[in-house]
């Protein structure tokens, strides 16, 4: 069953839930903005093992390059329906858990 909304209600505005969906989706917009380069970007920008494990491609990126696809994997998309459940999800469940957890 999909949630549509959920029935408590926030006692805060969900400023960091706002701000993560708001860059969720201008990652998005240039992550398809790459045309035909989407495949590189994914690949630089994603969580592949094989950069960490196959010594050819560890020596390609620099350690900061490889720490920083464990925080930018999270905002890659497979698609547009991906980013919109992802999205919707966060919105209805992201206000609750901000106000237990805070901003």
């Amino acid at each position: 069953m999909i949630p549509i909304r959920d029935t408590l209600p926030s006692r805060n505005r969900p400023v960091v839930t706002q701000a993560i969906i708001g860059l969720n989706v201008l990652v998005f917009l240039l992550q398809m903005a790459q045309g035909n380069e989407v495949g590189r970007f994914v690949y630089i920008y994603g969580l592949v093992p094989a950069r960490y494990v196959v010594p050819e491609l560890k020596a390609y990126f620099s350690p900061a390059q490889q720490v920083f696809s464990f925080v930018s994997f999270m905002f890659l998309h497979g698609g547009f329906f991906h980013l919109l459940f992802n999205m919707w999800s966060l919105y209805i469940f992201g206000d609750n858990v901000e106000d237990e957890m805070g901003h």
